[in-house]
């Protein structure tokens, strides 16, 4: 793709930028934030409902960042189509995609183990009637697993932007 400051050249580096995004969000949390939560001296409760907050928060925002950004590469791809540049293009919005099959498949049965931890009004636990008293170190290790999964999951927009950056620069 030619460097000329174009339309679709801003959308590509727009897409980078929000890919790139995506992905240190998802690392700060498990590099930075989870291991401080853990290691808080805090109540079981409290441990899991911080955590809680702070996958909510997350569901809440990213899921718009990431479709964003996968639906920037597609049209950049699709506007590129008589090219093979478009493959690029078109496998880096794939790469970020991927986090939603991967969050759905992989990620979700520890999610909702985490979950039937949380006790009172609100949590999904509460309303299905499924708390299951855990010990902390069960707790932790859910918590722990969660975090390398969640390493995994931000993997998938940095390889997008990887594949679109290497595709801008050929």
């Amino acid at each position: 793709m030619s460097l000329a400051n174009t339309p679709l050249n801003l959308a590509v580096i727009g897409c980078i930028i929000s890919g790139s995004c995506a992905s240190g969000i998802g690392a700060s949390i498990s590099f930075l934030g989870m291991p401080a939560l853990i290691r808080q001296d805090v109540s079981q409760d409290a441990l899991i409902r911080q955590w809680h907050g702070i996958y909510k928060r997350g569901a809440a925002t990213m899921p718009a960042l990431g479709a964003s950004t996968t639906l920037g590469y597609w049209f950049v791809a699709y506007q590129m189509m008589g090219s093979s540049e478009w493959r690029g293009f078109a496998a880096a919005g794939a790469l970020t995609l991927a986090i939603v099959p991967f969050t759905l498949v992989v990620m979700m049965p520890t999610i909702r183990e985490l979950e039937t931890e949380i006790a009172g009004e609100g949590g999904s636990a509460a309303k299905d009637n499924k708390k299951i008293s855990r010990s902390r170190g069960t707790v932790e290790a859910l918590l722990w697993k969660w975090t390398r999964l969640n390493v995994v999951r931000s993997l998938m927009p940095l390889l997008g932007t990887a594949c679109a950056v290497w595709n801008l620069l050929s």
